[in-house]
């Protein structure tokens, strides 16, 4: 098997950071909702959760930024 061309390897590469980065942002936003959502319910321990999964979604998002 022949090994791919260095620039097609960066290529994949830059679109799975791309797609790693919407994917975490678009779970973010929605994480963010579900919060809203648990505290108008009060729902601590859902909030609670929710909160440190979010926190982790932004992690990954701020890591896979396509800029950085």
């Amino acid at each position: 098997m022949a090994a791919a061309p260095a620039g097609a390897i960066d290529g994949c590469a830059a679109q799975q950071r791309q797609l790693q980065f919407e994917v975490s942002r678009y779970i973010e936003l929605l994480l963010i909702e579900l919060g809203t959502m648990a505290r108008a319910a009060d729902l601590r321990h859902l909030v609670y959760f929710l909160e440190l999964t979010r926190q982790e979604a932004s992690d990954q998002t701020e890591r896979c930024r396509p800029d950085h």
